[in-house]
């Protein structure tokens, strides 16, 4: 598949560009009206700037100490059903949208082998370019994992403390995270929203559709257009199903942070120094995790959940003297502000 047969040189940049794209912001556009408004206090533009993660005690002390954060083989994660139900969804916004699109695109967008793919989650690496020094597609092409650590936007949710750290749990409050993330050129880690209500979803997704309806019009060969086209569904829609889920989870109102990983990297042991990676077991299962350095210094608070056993004061104590011992005393702890009865 050559330059030419692809649309050119600017076509092709358009593609590569169409396949690591966040489509995640389209729902943002109706919540904001101008840029002040995205960049106000509340505005979706500083949503990063603080963000909580919910543990126990215990995990705390080794985030801290190996100055690390888990992301999780996103597989293997308990709300997976949205995972898949994201492909019904896209499905169902293709059939919407089909007297609107051209009818060969409308049988490429259908081919089962997008969904198949879609299913068995495999998919090549968005960031590397898949063109040799010969302007030909590269037949290599790399396949990536994608690992996710699970943050929120609120520190202090009844749900949250009920869910993942009811007994002796803490919320941690990370102040820039994104920017103290030590990241390395070979992978990339995303953050985001997650979207629960299904109109939201398929703004997401309506909004991919517009971008493969542009360029499906400007690649002149028929096979490049279908290889193409379905080489930007399927990797826009594994990208952006990560920060999706079933409604019943909008409580969260989670924030993920995402890693991507060439998976030739990984099996060759080529991880970033200071990443490590490894398996923990959880019901019969090997979940595969890769540890991900970042600067401590990003901790702002800690907030003690409402069901620890020893009690808010005592439990502040040993923490402020464990952060001393660790040389971090600027942590603040506070306690939550939730009933105890959660």
């Amino acid at each position: 598949m050559n330059m030419e047969k692809m649309g050119g040189s600017v076509t092709y940049a358009k593609y590569i560009t169409l396949t690591s794209k966040n489509y995640t912001l389209a729902p943002l556009k109706d919540m904001y009206k101008s840029v002040i408004d995205y960049y106000a206090i509340d505005g979706a533009g500083n949503w990063g700037n603080k963000l909580f993660h919910y543990c126990s005690i215990d995990t705390l002390k080794t985030i801290v100490q190996n100055k690390q954060l888990r992301f999780t083989d996103v597989q293997y994660l308990k709300d997976t059903t949205e995972f898949v139900n994201a492909i019904s969804l896209l499905k169902q916004v293709i059939e919407e949208q089909k007297n609107f699109l051209d009818e060969q695109l409308y049988d490429i967008l259908n081919d089962e082998d997008i969904y198949t793919k879609l299913e068995t989650y495999s998919q090549r690496y968005p960031f590397y370019p898949p063109i040799d020094n010969k302007r030909d597609l590269n037949s290599i092409e790399p396949i990536c994992k994608v690992y996710t650590c699970s943050l929120s936007l609120h520190g202090d949710l009844p749900n949250m403390w009920s869910e993942y750290a009811k007994n002796d749990g803490v919320s941690i409050e990370f102040k820039n995270l994104e920017r103290c993330m030590m990241v390395d050129k070979q992978i990339k880690i995303i953050f985001g929203k997650v979207w629960y209500q299904e109109h939201d979803k398929k703004q997401c997704i309506n909004a991919l559709l517009e971008d493969i309806c542009d360029i499906f019009t400007l690649i002149p060969d028929e096979w490049c257009r279908k290889n193409m086209i379905q080489t930007i569904l399927i990797s826009a829609m594994n990208n952006m199903r990560i920060f999706m889920k079933d409604q019943s989870f909008s409580p969260e109102d989670e924030y993920r942070a995402v890693l991507i990983v060439p998976e030739e990297i990984n099996r060759r042991n080529q991880l970033p120094k200071k990443f490590d990676t490894g398996y923990f077991v959880k019901e019969n299962r090997k979940v595969p995790y890769i540890d991900v350095p970042f600067t401590v210094k990003s901790i702002n608070r800690i907030i003690v959940g409402p069901e620890t056993k020893e009690g808010f004061s005592q439990v502040k104590n040993n923490l402020e003297d464990w952060f001393l011992k660790q040389n971090f005393n600027n942590i603040k702890v506070c306690e939550s502000n939730i009933c105890h009865s959660v």
